[in-house]
């Protein structure tokens, strides 16, 4: 059973990342013109749908079972296929083949021998990725973790969810935020800002040893707070950067740019989110989780130096 269950974590996690890639591809070129809100939107959408996962998720299980909520996801996403499937919106966004009317029209794009993956030599691009992954180090951090800890309080499954809830409903807040933040041109400048927001949420969480604190409730759903504004707004802006340093760079504004951008971007998301579970898992185990927690506090704070150097350049850069 232990095979089985793997193997549908692996297709599950498989399923899951090209669906996202394909909608936040397809996304920021329907609504080019409006980058930042299209980005907003799906971060939006993606956080309100772990809010009501949580809450949905927590009360399914106290009612019918722990694995019950599985099936009722799973039913949820085989009603929307046919909904998906007639869709006309990738037909609108398919490259034209050779022969097609419109490749030879006013806005055909004209051909290029740059490759996407030069994006990968481009410091600042890298530095989007870094933000990405460190977003999934701190969801394979939580995941494991922090549910365990929180049996301290003698929460029921439904009074867990809702601490999972306040990390989501706070993702749709900073992400609406940053579709302002984007359509001011103003993401690199408040990239420090939001990665603080996470390093407060790691300083809290526990909370850290340091602090003359006992772990208490109300620090956490601070944290949870803090974590899914900071968590969210990284996504977002990091995201809208990376795309507009493609098309700075001379790429096309089209969906092979943003499906090799998106790809990329949550390509670095999953790999911190895979890696971040197994070692989290082991140094909690091992040391605890407020003072586990530290470890990542520190890898945040690290990176923090290589945010405000980007910023400083940005601005003279304009």
């Amino acid at each position: 059973m232990l095979g089985v269950a793997l193997f549908g974590g692996a297709l599950g996690g498989l399923s899951e990342s090209l669906y996202c890639v394909s909608s936040y591809a397809t996304a920021t070129v329907v609504l080019a013109d409006h980058l930042g809100f299209a980005v907003a939107g799906m971060q939006v959408l993606w956080g309100s749908g772990g809010a009501t996962g949580a809450i949905l998720g927590g009360a399914i299980a106290d009612v019918w079972g722990y694995p019950a909520s599985f099936f009722v996801m799973s039913s949820v996403f085989m009603l929307s296929a046919p909904f998906i499937a007639t869709s006309r919106i990738f037909r609108r966004n398919r490259k034209p083949a050779v022969g097609d009317a419109q490749i030879n029209g006013e806005n055909a794009a004209v051909e290029t021998d740059m490759k996407h993956y030069w994006l990968l030599r481009d410091p600042r691009f890298i530095s989007y990725l870094v933000n990405l992954f460190l977003d999934g180090l701190i969801f394979g951090f939580i995941e494991p973790t922090l549910e365990p800890y929180l049996d301290q309080f003698d929460h029921s499954s439904s009074g867990v969810g809702s601490v999972f809830s306040v990390y989501s409903v706070t993702f749709c807040i900073a992400s609406a935020v940053c579709g302002f933040i984007c359509h001011c041109k103003a993401e690199t400048r408040c990239l420090p800002l939001v990665h603080l927001f996470n390093i407060m949420g790691f300083l809290l969480i526990g909370p850290a040893p340091f602090l003359p604190f006992k772990p208490h409730m109300n620090f956490i759903y601070v944290s949870q707070a803090l974590l899914g504004a900071g968590v969210a707004s990284l996504h977002a802006l990091s995201y809208s950067s990376a795309i507009k340093r493609a098309i700075a760079k001379g790429y096309k504004e089209d969906i092979d740019t943003s499906s090799f951008v998106c790809g990329a971007i949550f390509a670095s998301f999953v790999i911190g989110a895979t890696l971040s579970p197994p070692i989290s898992g082991y140094v909690v185990e091992a040391l605890g989780f407020r003072v586990g927690s530290m470890i990542l506090f520190g890898v945040l704070v690290a990176w923090m130096p290589a945010l405000l150097l980007l910023q400083k350049n940005s601005s003279s850069a304009h």
